[in-house]
């Protein structure tokens, strides 16, 4: 036997149901439901998997796709729509059926077997856009506060949908101020600082970090730091959670912070250093120059004054590293 049909009245399988059957290479499952040992019945032998348009209707796609994909290779499974043409070896569905976005566009990606033709994703609601990734999925672009829900389908029409809903963001410093969430800020090196966030309110909050905002050490005991890293997001009433940033510090002539040291959140002053730290969100900058610009910035410093930052290789900064620099500051003026 090369081909078993497995219809619904077959509840449960049992495991090892079909152990020893070195021949059989397909399995249709014709029912509207299966339960969770159907996978521990066929996988020694390696199957093909159809499921009928009924299961796949039935289910999370999602979740379909995690009982194969733990269980055999992707390329051995196939979720399956009966029709007048017989069984098609496609399943077409999103990643995820909810998603929250604040400022920053993300992916949604798809699970596709098979070769769906005419693949295509739309949009209903005016508060993304989306552009068309292919077998991809799809990147999501906040425009406007607001729900939305993304389609995808195929030449037979919709296959699955997601939610998406678009929050307003408020900066950070401006919701501390305003006592709705409460920031404790920390150094685990001179590179990395981290942002512990609690929302104090009975309703979520959604906040923005803007690469350039300041970490201002208490009673000037030690280098303020530049933090370079945008971070957006949103905490549930009462929710805590911390946010890993790359630093830079300022104030040469200042000690090196260390993980003792307390700081305090404030937007930047300096339009010059908000240029900086965006550019370096944006592009691949490395740590040595992005910290030698800064320093030419806050304290003028000269390629000597840079070489009090040391590793045990020696100059953490080096000439051609204070160069660059200088041109990259050049370039932003």
């Amino acid at each position: 036997m090369t081909t078993a049909t497995v219809p619904g009245s077959v509840d449960p399988i049992g495991r090892n149901a079909f152990d020893g059957c070195s021949a059989l290479n397909t399995v249709y499952f014709t029912g509207d439901q299966f339960n969770n040992d159907w996978y521990s019945s066929f996988v020694p032998n390696r199957c093909r998997f159809y499921f009928a348009k009924a299961i796949v209707a039935g289910s999370s796609v999602s979740e379909l796709f995690m009982y194969c994909k733990n269980y055999t290779t992707p390329e051995l499974i196939a979720i399956a729509e009966e029709d007048e043409s017989g069984y098609q070896s496609i399943l077409i569905g999103f990643s995820q059926h909810e998603i929250n976005l604040v400022d920053d566009p993300s992916d949604l990606t798809i699970v596709c077997y098979g070769d769906p033709q005419n693949l295509r994703y739309s949009v209903k609601g005016d508060s993304v856009k989306l552009k068309d990734n292919g077998l991809q999925g799809i990147t999501l672009t906040p425009v406007r506060e607001g729900k939305a829900t993304v389609y995808v389908s195929d030449g037979k029409g919709p296959k699955d949908s997601c939610t998406v809903e678009v929050h307003p963001t408020q900066d950070l410093s401006s919701l501390q101020n305003g006592g709705s969430v409460s920031v404790a800020l920390s150094c685990s090196s001179i590179q990395r600082g981290t942002i512990r966030i609690t929302n104090n309110t009975d309703h979520s909050v959604h906040f923005t970090v803007r690469p350039g905002t300041y970490m201002l050490s208490s009673g000037g005991s030690c280098q303020n730091m530049l933090i370079m890293t945008k971070v957006s997001g949103s905490l549930y009433a009462g929710e805590s959670r911390s946010f890993d940033v790359d630093t830079c510090c300022m104030n040469i002539h200042r000690s090196i912070p260390t993980s003792s040291n307390k700081f305090s959140l404030s937007v930047s002053d300096s339009s010059k250093l908000r240029a900086l730290a965006k550019y370096c969100q944006n592009n691949d900058v490395s740590y040595s120059v992005r910290q030698a610009a800064t320093w030419i910035l806050t304290d003028s410093a000269s390629y000597s004054d840079c070489t009090i930052l040391r590793s045990q290789y020696g100059n953490v900064i080096s000439e051609d590293d204070y160069q660059k620099a200088k041109e990259l500051l050049n370039s932003l003026s």
